[in-house]
């Protein structure tokens, strides 16, 4: 190559690259469009089909509900994958009920054990992880915008209360609880 084409080969490489990044930037905004509208339209179809609702588990999703920091993390990185994130909140909107309350229960106790969350507080207070700043803790409130058409203050609430006292409900694993350690006594 002739040290007269070398600039214009940059400068065609140089547009090439541009135009790659622009192009990059635009699949992007129009994969994010895609996933909301992939999402109204299958809300708009349980709607139009309730008798067809049918709550499918997502591909490869890790089971759940979640029992340690190492199972949270790994179904974090399943979930930062967009169609795992929106299989995941169709999948879970299925287990809500007409309560909010009691169905951020119901969607938290299907999420993770009394283990793990008492490891967590609702917004990250005392210490503990911040649920509500993680990947499934956006997937539990979009599943709950999916019902309810609020702020979900109370659905916050009652998470807030549900991690509280996560230490103090009955194991699922069959060990002994924080109060009866913190009795000296053994279940």
């Amino acid at each position: 190559m002739s040290d007269d084409e070398r600039p214009n080969f940059r400068g065609r490489l140089s547009k090439l690259e541009s135009k790659q990044q622009q192009t990059f930037i635009l699949c992007k905004e129009m994969s994010a469009k895609l996933d909301l509208f992939l999402m109204n339209q299958g809300k708009f179809n349980r709607t139009l089909l309730p008798h067809g609702k049918k709550i499918n588990k997502p591909p490869n999703m890790p089971s759940i509900p979640l029992s340690s920091i190492q199972e949270f993390r790994d179904f974090e990185d399943f979930l930062s994958n967009n169609e795992n994130f929106s299989a995941m909140v169709f999948y879970i909107s299925g287990y809500l009920c007409k309560d909010e309350e009691k169905s951020t229960r119901k969607l938290l106790a299907k999420l993770l054990s009394n283990e793990l969350a008492s490891q967590f507080t609702y917004h990250g207070a005392t210490g503990n992880h911040s649920f509500k700043d993680t990947h499934l803790g956006e997937v539990f409130e979009s599943a709950l915008l999916t019902s309810f058409k609020n702020d979900l203050s109370d659905a916050k609430d009652a998470a807030g209360k549900w991690f509280r006292n996560a230490p103090w409900r009955k194991p699922s694993d069959g060990a002994s609880d924080k109060r009866a350690s913190n009795k000296g006594l053994q279940r």
